[in-house]
């Protein structure tokens, strides 16, 4: 299986934030996130700082 972790600023994803996502995601990564299969808010990682 294959994840991706998505951390977020604030608490809660609209809709409207989640495209943007899936947008972001798609540019530097070449990922399409309708391809996975489930999103998992709960069950990150510790959060690190990584560089843009």
């Amino acid at each position: 299986a294959h994840y991706v972790w998505v951390w977020a600023k604030t608490k809660s994803l609209s809709r409207h934030n989640w495209s943007r996502v899936a947008q972001v995601v798609d540019e530097k990564l070449n990922l399409r996130l309708e391809d996975f299969k489930a999103v998992d808010f709960n069950n990150c990682p510790p959060r690190r700082d990584y560089p843009n």
